[in-house]
């Protein structure tokens, strides 16, 4: 008889739920009349953040401005704050931005963590008194970012698993 690793059924169980979730936020999307769609994604964003034990969630799209900054269209938090900047320029987060930008995605456990080069990217986080963000590029067809997923915490750092 094989003895599995608690841990690793654990990780297994986690992993499955968060499959799940996708699977059922998908589905809610398909045949959606347009009205229902900004309503749709806030319900998302509520989910996540509930299944995932995060504090908020946010959805940015690239703006029809000549800077090709992000403008936030969707925002959920599971507590009353300080909502975030309508505009996310390049002054505040630049690094994360190119990196973004890059197709890359941003596993943030502290801003503490972040490199050197990221100064004002950790100056903004603190500001916010975010502890620990997820930011991921928004892509098609492989063009660059058309907007950003991110996730958050604000009571306590987070350690986000490579899945």
């Amino acid at each position: 008889m094989i003895s599995a690793n608690p841990n690793m059924i654990e990780e297994f169980e986690e992993r499955l739920r968060l499959e799940t979730l996708i699977a059922d936020l998908s589905s809610r999307f398909i045949n959606l009349p347009p009205g229902e769609v900004d309503q749709e994604i806030t319900a998302a964003q509520r989910r996540i953040c509930e299944q995932l034990g995060l504090d908020f969630a946010t959805l940015w799209q690239v703006a029809d401005t000549e800077d090709g900054g992000f403008a936030l269209t969707h925002f959920y938090s599971v507590f009353e704050g300080a909502q975030p900047a309508t505009r996310m320029t390049e002054d505040q987060y630049p690094w994360a931005r190119a990196q973004l930008l890059a197709g890359r995605v941003l596993a943030i456990t502290s801003p503490e963590k972040l490199p050197a080069e990221a100064v004002h990217d950790r100056e903004t986080l603190l500001r916010l008194g975010i502890k620990s963000n997820l930011a991921l590029p928004l892509a098609v067809g492989g063009r660059p970012p058309i907007g950003i997923l991110g996730l958050g915490t604000l009571r306590k750092e987070r350690q986000w698993p490579e899945a």
